[in-house]
Protein backbone atom coordinates (compact mmCIF):
# COMPACT_ATOMS: atom_id res chain seq x y z
CA UNK A 1 0.00 0.00 0.00
CA UNK A 2 2.85 2.40 0.79
CA UNK A 3 4.31 1.86 -2.66
CA UNK A 4 0.91 2.49 -4.25
CA UNK A 5 0.34 5.71 -2.31
CA UNK A 6 3.87 6.84 -3.13
CA UNK A 7 3.25 6.28 -6.84
CA UNK A 8 -0.04 8.22 -6.70
CA UNK A 9 1.54 11.09 -4.76
CA UNK A 10 4.44 11.25 -7.20
CA UNK A 11 1.94 11.43 -10.07
CA UNK A 12 -0.01 14.27 -8.40
CA UNK A 13 3.18 16.19 -7.60
CA UNK A 14 4.45 15.79 -11.16
CA UNK A 15 1.36 17.50 -12.56
CA UNK A 16 0.87 20.09 -9.81
CA UNK A 17 -2.12 18.47 -8.15
CA UNK A 18 -0.73 17.33 -4.79
CA UNK A 19 -2.82 18.80 -1.91
CA UNK A 20 0.17 19.09 0.39
CA UNK A 21 1.80 21.61 -1.94
CA UNK A 22 -1.08 24.09 -1.58
CA UNK A 23 -0.68 26.95 0.93
CA UNK A 24 -4.21 28.18 1.86
CA UNK A 25 -2.89 31.13 3.89
CA UNK A 26 -0.81 32.40 0.99
CA UNK A 27 -3.80 32.09 -1.34
CA UNK A 28 -5.98 34.07 1.10
CA UNK A 29 -3.32 36.78 1.34
CA UNK A 30 -3.17 37.01 -2.46
CA UNK A 31 -6.97 37.21 -2.57
CA UNK A 32 -7.05 40.12 -0.10
CA UNK A 33 -4.33 41.91 -2.06
CA UNK A 34 -6.32 41.54 -5.27
CA UNK A 35 -9.43 42.88 -3.48
CA UNK A 36 -7.58 46.03 -2.41
CA UNK A 37 -6.19 46.44 -5.89
CA UNK A 38 -9.62 46.11 -7.47
CA UNK A 39 -11.16 48.69 -5.12
CA UNK A 40 -8.52 51.25 -6.06
CA UNK A 41 -9.46 51.83 -9.70
CA UNK A 42 -11.48 50.50 -12.63
CA UNK A 43 -8.14 50.40 -14.47
CA UNK A 44 -6.23 48.53 -11.76
CA UNK A 45 -5.53 45.53 -13.97
CA UNK A 46 -6.15 43.13 -11.08
CA UNK A 47 -7.99 39.86 -11.42
CA UNK A 48 -10.79 40.88 -9.02
CA UNK A 49 -13.02 43.56 -10.56
CA UNK A 50 -14.59 44.61 -7.21
CA UNK A 51 -17.62 46.12 -8.95
CA UNK A 52 -19.76 48.66 -7.06
CA UNK A 53 -23.47 47.76 -7.16
CA UNK A 54 -24.86 51.10 -5.91
CA UNK A 55 -27.17 49.03 -3.70
CA UNK A 56 -27.34 49.61 0.03
CA UNK A 57 -28.12 46.93 2.56
CA UNK A 58 -30.33 49.46 4.35
CA UNK A 59 -32.73 49.79 1.40
CA UNK A 60 -36.24 48.82 2.48
CA UNK A 61 -38.29 45.94 1.08
CA UNK A 62 -41.42 47.16 -0.79
CA UNK A 63 -44.57 45.65 0.70
CA UNK A 64 -47.47 44.36 -1.42
CA UNK A 65 -45.90 45.72 -4.62
CA UNK A 66 -45.51 43.12 -7.39
CA UNK A 67 -42.21 43.15 -9.28
CA UNK A 68 -41.36 41.30 -12.47
CA UNK A 69 -38.13 39.40 -11.92
CA UNK A 70 -35.64 37.90 -14.37
CA UNK A 71 -32.86 35.52 -13.39
CA UNK A 72 -30.36 34.96 -16.21
CA UNK A 73 -28.05 32.08 -15.27
CA UNK A 74 -25.63 29.79 -17.04
CA UNK A 75 -28.18 27.27 -18.36
CA UNK A 76 -31.63 28.66 -17.67
CA UNK A 77 -33.38 32.01 -17.66
CA UNK A 78 -36.22 32.25 -15.17
CA UNK A 79 -39.08 34.76 -15.00
CA UNK A 80 -41.67 35.31 -12.29
CA UNK A 81 -43.83 37.84 -10.48
CA UNK A 82 -42.74 38.44 -6.88
CA UNK A 83 -44.10 40.43 -3.95
CA UNK A 84 -43.68 40.60 -0.18
CA UNK A 85 -46.70 40.60 2.09
CA UNK A 86 -47.00 42.76 5.22
CA UNK A 87 -45.21 40.09 7.26
CA UNK A 88 -42.37 40.24 4.71
CA UNK A 89 -43.08 36.74 3.45
CA UNK A 90 -42.09 36.33 -0.19
CA UNK A 91 -44.76 35.17 -2.66
CA UNK A 92 -43.77 33.93 -6.14
CA UNK A 93 -46.28 33.68 -8.97
CA UNK A 94 -46.16 32.86 -12.69
CA UNK A 95 -42.79 31.17 -12.39
CA UNK A 96 -41.37 30.04 -15.73
CA UNK A 97 -38.08 28.33 -16.60
CA UNK A 98 -36.69 29.09 -20.08
CA UNK A 99 -33.52 28.14 -21.99
CA UNK A 100 -30.76 30.74 -21.59
CA UNK A 101 -30.31 32.54 -24.93
CA UNK A 102 -26.83 31.90 -26.28
CA UNK A 103 -26.31 28.67 -24.34
CA UNK A 104 -26.55 26.47 -27.43
CA UNK A 105 -24.50 28.49 -29.88
CA UNK A 106 -23.75 32.12 -30.64
CA UNK A 107 -26.66 34.50 -31.25
CA UNK A 108 -26.82 38.22 -31.99
CA UNK A 109 -27.43 40.91 -29.39
CA UNK A 110 -30.74 41.69 -31.11
CA UNK A 111 -31.88 38.07 -30.92
CA UNK A 112 -30.87 37.94 -27.24
CA UNK A 113 -33.06 40.88 -26.21
CA UNK A 114 -35.92 39.88 -28.50
CA UNK A 115 -35.96 36.49 -26.76
CA UNK A 116 -36.00 38.27 -23.40
CA UNK A 117 -39.05 40.24 -24.52
CA UNK A 118 -40.83 37.03 -25.51
CA UNK A 119 -40.14 35.58 -22.07
CA UNK A 120 -41.36 38.77 -20.34
CA UNK A 121 -44.41 39.46 -22.47
CA UNK A 122 -46.94 37.45 -20.37
CA UNK A 123 -45.95 39.47 -17.26
CA UNK A 124 -45.65 42.99 -18.61
CA UNK A 125 -49.21 44.02 -17.69
CA UNK A 126 -48.72 42.95 -14.07
CA UNK A 127 -46.09 45.50 -13.00
CA UNK A 128 -44.07 48.50 -14.17
CA UNK A 129 -41.07 47.42 -12.10
CA UNK A 130 -38.51 44.86 -13.26
CA UNK A 131 -35.65 43.40 -11.23
CA UNK A 132 -33.03 41.80 -13.48
CA UNK A 133 -30.56 39.38 -11.92
CA UNK A 134 -27.87 39.23 -14.61
CA UNK A 135 -25.23 36.71 -13.57
CA UNK A 136 -22.35 38.00 -15.66
CA UNK A 137 -19.58 40.58 -15.13
CA UNK A 138 -21.26 43.95 -15.47
CA UNK A 139 -20.19 47.47 -14.55
CA UNK A 140 -23.20 48.81 -12.66
CA UNK A 141 -23.81 52.54 -13.02
CA UNK A 142 -25.35 54.86 -10.42
CA UNK A 143 -28.71 54.59 -12.25
CA UNK A 144 -28.44 50.81 -11.64
CA UNK A 145 -28.20 49.89 -15.28
CA UNK A 146 -25.09 47.92 -16.15
CA UNK A 147 -22.69 47.60 -19.08
CA UNK A 148 -21.58 44.05 -19.87
CA UNK A 149 -17.85 43.49 -19.32
CA UNK A 150 -17.64 39.83 -20.30
CA UNK A 151 -19.76 36.74 -20.82
CA UNK A 152 -18.81 33.60 -18.92
CA UNK A 153 -20.35 30.13 -18.46
CA UNK A 154 -19.87 29.49 -22.21
CA UNK A 155 -22.79 31.83 -23.11
CA UNK A 156 -22.22 33.41 -26.53
CA UNK A 157 -23.96 36.64 -27.56
CA UNK A 158 -22.31 38.64 -30.33
CA UNK A 159 -22.20 42.40 -29.76
CA UNK A 160 -23.26 42.32 -26.11
CA UNK A 161 -19.98 43.48 -24.54
CA UNK A 162 -20.18 47.14 -23.51
CA UNK A 163 -23.95 47.29 -23.93
CA UNK A 164 -26.27 48.69 -21.18
CA UNK A 165 -28.50 45.75 -20.36
CA UNK A 166 -31.50 47.55 -18.87
CA UNK A 167 -31.68 50.06 -21.72
CA UNK A 168 -31.65 47.24 -24.26
CA UNK A 169 -34.41 45.41 -22.39
CA UNK A 170 -36.48 48.60 -22.28
CA UNK A 171 -35.89 49.22 -26.00
CA UNK A 172 -36.97 45.65 -26.83
CA UNK A 173 -40.19 46.13 -24.83
CA UNK A 174 -40.97 49.49 -26.44
CA UNK A 175 -40.40 48.05 -29.91
CA UNK A 176 -43.56 46.03 -29.27
CA UNK A 177 -45.27 48.36 -26.77
CA UNK A 178 -44.34 51.95 -27.70
CA UNK A 179 -46.04 53.49 -24.67
CA UNK A 180 -44.47 51.14 -22.13
CA UNK A 181 -42.43 52.69 -19.32
CA UNK A 182 -40.65 50.25 -17.05
CA UNK A 183 -38.33 50.89 -14.14
CA UNK A 184 -35.55 48.31 -14.41
CA UNK A 185 -32.89 47.64 -11.78
CA UNK A 186 -30.01 45.29 -12.52
CA UNK A 187 -28.32 43.16 -9.92
CA UNK A 188 -25.79 40.36 -9.95
CA UNK A 189 -26.76 36.89 -8.71
CA UNK A 190 -24.29 37.17 -5.84
CA UNK A 191 -25.76 40.46 -4.62
CA UNK A 192 -29.23 38.94 -5.01
CA UNK A 193 -28.14 36.03 -2.83
CA UNK A 194 -26.89 38.39 -0.13
CA UNK A 195 -30.11 40.40 -0.17
CA UNK A 196 -32.15 37.19 -0.22
CA UNK A 197 -30.41 36.09 2.96
CA UNK A 198 -31.27 39.40 4.60
CA UNK A 199 -34.90 39.20 3.45
CA UNK A 200 -35.21 35.64 4.76
CA UNK A 201 -34.61 36.84 8.35
CA UNK A 202 -36.07 40.37 8.54
CA UNK A 203 -36.39 40.29 12.32
CA UNK A 204 -32.83 39.18 13.11
CA UNK A 205 -29.64 41.19 13.43
CA UNK A 206 -26.32 40.03 11.99
CA UNK A 207 -22.96 41.76 12.07
CA UNK A 208 -22.76 41.57 8.29
CA UNK A 209 -23.83 39.56 5.25
CA UNK A 210 -21.99 37.71 2.48
CA UNK A 211 -23.40 36.37 -0.77
CA UNK A 212 -21.71 33.27 -2.19
CA UNK A 213 -22.38 31.46 -5.44
CA UNK A 214 -20.94 27.96 -5.77
CA UNK A 215 -22.14 25.53 -8.42
CA UNK A 216 -22.14 26.34 -12.13
CA UNK A 217 -19.38 28.76 -11.18
CA UNK A 218 -18.42 30.89 -8.20
CA UNK A 219 -18.66 34.51 -7.09
CA UNK A 220 -18.79 36.51 -3.87
CA UNK A 221 -20.50 39.69 -2.68
CA UNK A 222 -20.05 41.59 0.56
CA UNK A 223 -20.73 44.99 2.18
CA UNK A 224 -17.94 47.57 1.91
CA UNK A 225 -17.48 51.04 3.40
CA UNK A 226 -17.72 53.50 0.52
CA UNK A 227 -14.63 55.30 1.85
CA UNK A 228 -12.60 52.22 0.84
CA UNK A 229 -14.00 52.14 -2.69
CA UNK A 230 -11.50 54.56 -4.21
CA UNK A 231 -12.70 53.82 -7.74
CA UNK A 232 -15.95 55.70 -7.04
CA UNK A 233 -13.94 58.86 -7.76
CA UNK A 234 -13.86 57.74 -11.41
CA UNK A 235 -17.67 57.51 -11.68
CA UNK A 236 -19.77 60.42 -12.94
CA UNK A 237 -22.50 60.98 -10.36
CA UNK A 238 -25.06 63.61 -9.50
CA UNK A 239 -24.56 65.58 -6.25
CA UNK A 240 -27.30 63.46 -4.66
CA UNK A 241 -25.57 60.23 -5.70
CA UNK A 242 -22.21 61.51 -4.52
CA UNK A 243 -23.70 62.21 -1.09
CA UNK A 244 -25.47 58.84 -0.98
CA UNK A 245 -22.26 56.91 -1.71
CA UNK A 246 -19.74 59.10 0.10
CA UNK A 247 -17.71 58.30 3.25
CA UNK A 248 -19.86 57.04 6.09
CA UNK A 249 -22.07 55.09 3.70
CA UNK A 250 -21.73 51.51 2.52
CA UNK A 251 -22.75 49.49 -0.51
CA UNK A 252 -22.65 45.94 -1.82
CA UNK A 253 -19.53 45.04 -3.80
CA UNK A 254 -19.59 42.33 -6.46
CA UNK A 255 -16.11 40.78 -6.13
CA UNK A 256 -16.24 38.77 -9.38
CA UNK A 257 -14.15 36.23 -7.51
CA UNK A 258 -14.47 33.68 -10.30
CA UNK A 259 -11.77 35.61 -12.16
CA UNK A 260 -9.20 35.26 -9.34
CA UNK A 261 -5.96 34.19 -11.03
CA UNK A 262 -3.59 33.60 -8.12
CA UNK A 263 -4.87 30.15 -7.14
CA UNK A 264 -2.52 27.26 -8.01
CA UNK A 265 -3.46 25.26 -11.10
CA UNK A 266 -2.47 21.78 -12.16
CA UNK A 267 -1.31 20.83 -15.64
CA UNK A 268 -4.80 19.41 -16.16
CA UNK A 269 -6.46 22.70 -15.24
CA UNK A 270 -4.23 24.54 -17.70
CA UNK A 271 -4.96 22.03 -20.44
CA UNK A 272 -8.73 22.31 -19.94
CA UNK A 273 -8.63 26.11 -19.79
CA UNK A 274 -6.89 26.25 -23.17
CA UNK A 275 -9.87 24.40 -24.71
CA UNK A 276 -12.50 26.89 -23.49
CA UNK A 277 -13.78 29.89 -25.48
CA UNK A 278 -12.02 32.34 -23.15
CA UNK A 279 -8.67 30.83 -22.07
CA UNK A 280 -6.93 32.73 -19.30
CA UNK A 281 -10.17 34.21 -17.94
CA UNK A 282 -12.39 33.07 -15.09
CA UNK A 283 -10.06 30.18 -14.27
CA UNK A 284 -11.22 30.09 -10.64
CA UNK A 285 -14.86 29.86 -11.74
CA UNK A 286 -14.15 27.20 -14.35
CA UNK A 287 -12.37 25.07 -11.75
CA UNK A 288 -15.48 25.08 -9.53
CA UNK A 289 -18.16 24.58 -12.14
CA UNK A 290 -20.14 21.36 -12.21
CA UNK A 291 -19.40 20.80 -15.88
CA UNK A 292 -15.66 21.09 -15.23
CA UNK A 293 -15.34 18.26 -12.73
CA UNK A 294 -16.05 15.41 -15.10
CA UNK A 295 -13.77 16.88 -17.77
CA UNK A 296 -10.97 17.31 -15.26
CA UNK A 297 -11.19 13.72 -14.03
CA UNK A 298 -11.22 12.50 -17.62
CA UNK A 299 -7.95 14.36 -18.25
CA UNK A 300 -6.43 12.97 -15.06
CA UNK A 301 -7.39 9.37 -15.84
CA UNK A 302 -6.14 9.59 -19.42
CA UNK A 303 -2.77 10.89 -18.24
CA UNK A 304 -2.61 8.28 -15.47
CA UNK A 305 -3.26 5.59 -18.06
CA UNK A 306 -0.61 7.02 -20.40
CA UNK A 307 1.88 7.05 -17.52
CA UNK A 308 1.08 3.43 -16.60
CA UNK A 309 0.00 4.34 -13.09
CA UNK A 310 -2.37 1.36 -12.82
CA UNK A 311 -2.43 -2.20 -14.11
CA UNK A 312 -2.37 -2.67 -17.87
CA UNK A 313 -6.03 -3.74 -17.86
CA UNK A 314 -7.15 -0.74 -15.81
CA UNK A 315 -5.06 1.67 -17.90
CA UNK A 316 -6.74 0.39 -21.06
CA UNK A 317 -10.19 0.89 -19.55
CA UNK A 318 -9.36 4.42 -18.35
CA UNK A 319 -7.89 5.37 -21.73
CA UNK A 320 -11.15 4.27 -23.40
CA UNK A 321 -13.31 6.67 -21.36
CA UNK A 322 -14.46 9.40 -23.76
CA UNK A 323 -15.80 11.98 -21.33
CA UNK A 324 -17.11 11.91 -17.79
CA UNK A 325 -19.75 14.17 -16.26
CA UNK A 326 -20.03 15.28 -12.64
CA UNK A 327 -22.93 12.89 -12.13
CA UNK A 328 -20.66 9.96 -13.11
CA UNK A 329 -18.38 10.86 -10.22
CA UNK A 330 -21.34 11.28 -7.88
CA UNK A 331 -22.81 7.91 -8.88
CA UNK A 332 -19.50 6.13 -8.38
CA UNK A 333 -19.01 7.64 -4.92
CA UNK A 334 -22.49 6.48 -3.90
CA UNK A 335 -22.21 3.08 -5.58
CA UNK A 336 -18.51 2.17 -5.99
CA UNK A 337 -19.52 -1.42 -6.77
CA UNK A 338 -22.54 -0.49 -8.87
CA UNK A 339 -23.36 -0.49 -12.54
CA UNK A 340 -21.67 2.73 -13.62
CA UNK A 341 -18.86 3.79 -15.93
CA UNK A 342 -16.21 4.37 -13.25
CA UNK A 343 -16.98 1.16 -11.39
CA UNK A 344 -16.58 -0.68 -14.68
CA UNK A 345 -13.29 1.09 -15.40
CA UNK A 346 -11.72 0.06 -12.10
CA UNK A 347 -13.23 -3.43 -12.30
CA UNK A 348 -15.21 -2.88 -9.10
CA UNK A 349 -18.52 -4.17 -10.43
CA UNK A 350 -16.92 -7.44 -11.52
CA UNK A 351 -15.32 -7.75 -8.10
CA UNK A 352 -18.66 -7.06 -6.43
CA UNK A 353 -20.42 -9.67 -8.52
CA UNK A 354 -17.83 -12.30 -7.62
CA UNK A 355 -17.98 -11.32 -3.96
CA UNK A 356 -21.81 -11.07 -3.97
CA UNK A 357 -21.74 -7.46 -2.71
CA UNK A 358 -25.20 -5.92 -2.59
CA UNK A 359 -24.04 -2.63 -4.12
CA UNK A 360 -23.71 -4.33 -7.49
CA UNK A 361 -27.46 -4.75 -7.70
CA UNK A 362 -27.91 -1.02 -7.15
Amino acid sequence: MDATMSAVNDFLKKYGMFPGDIDPEAICADFESEMDRGLSSYQSGGSLMMLPTFIKIEDTIPVAEPVIVIDAGGTNLRTALVHFDRDLNCAIEEFRNHPMPGANGAISKEAFFETLYEYLEPLLDRSDRIGFCFSYPTAIMPNRDGKVLAMSKEIRVDGLIGEPVNQNVHDAIRAHRPSARKSIIQINDTAATLLGGKAAYPGRFFESYIGLILGTGTNTCYIENCANVKKLGEVEMTPEQTAAYGPGNSMLINVESGNFNKAPRSAFDISLDEKTKDPGRYMFEKAMSGGYQGLLLTEVLHKAAADGLFSAEACARFAAIEGLEARDIDTFLFFPYGDNVLAAAVGANAFAANANIGGAAA
